[in-house]
């Protein structure tokens, strides 16, 4: 994402990602930017199981997330690809909200931050009642043992 408020911790995707290879799981990591770059070399650190992907087209990204068990993503277009490739997709909005950008779609879960909403996206959301999104509300940012907790499931199918 280019919005520095949209991050997740770089420690709790660390975390995560233990969490997962932990189960015999690879993850790989995506980036777009020099900081995500710089960012997935810290969070692959010292865990042979966690590829960073080289920089990648639309379409490498959509093959890769064909093979993929599940996506954890931040609020991203990359999200939005899973949902409508129908893969399971755990969406973290930590500043924007799901009810105005949330992906459509089966087996997908959005945790969002209670009172985050902007007054530009309360009067979006005022004008926009009906959705297909359910969010999970959260009093603070998830961190990795929450994510892991909606993830797991589809981890396990």
């Amino acid at each position: 994402t280019t919005w520095p408020k949209k991050l997740w911790p770089v420690s709790y995707w660390q975390k995560l990602a233990k969490r997962i290879t932990a189960q015999g799981i690879q993850v790989k990591l995506t980036w777009g930017s020099v900081k995500e770059h710089r960012d997935a070399i810290v969070i692959a650190k010292d865990n042979p199981d966690i590829h960073i992907v080289n920089k990648s087209s639309l379409v490498q990204l959509a093959g890769m997330i064909s093979q993929a068990k599940a996506i954890v993503a931040v609020d991203t277009g990359l999200a939005h690809l899973a949902a409508a490739m129908n893969k399971p997709c755990i969406s973290l909005y930590l500043e924007t909200s799901p009810l105005l950008t949330g992906c459509y779609g089966s087996h997908q879960v959005h945790l969002a931050i209670r009172g985050r909403e902007t007054p530009y996206i309360k009067k979006q959301l005022s004008q926009h009642v009906n959705t297909p999104v359910s969010p999970v509300y959260l009093d603070q940012v998830p961190n990795d043992q929450i994510v892991y907790q909606h993830l797991q499931p589809y981890l396990d199918a």
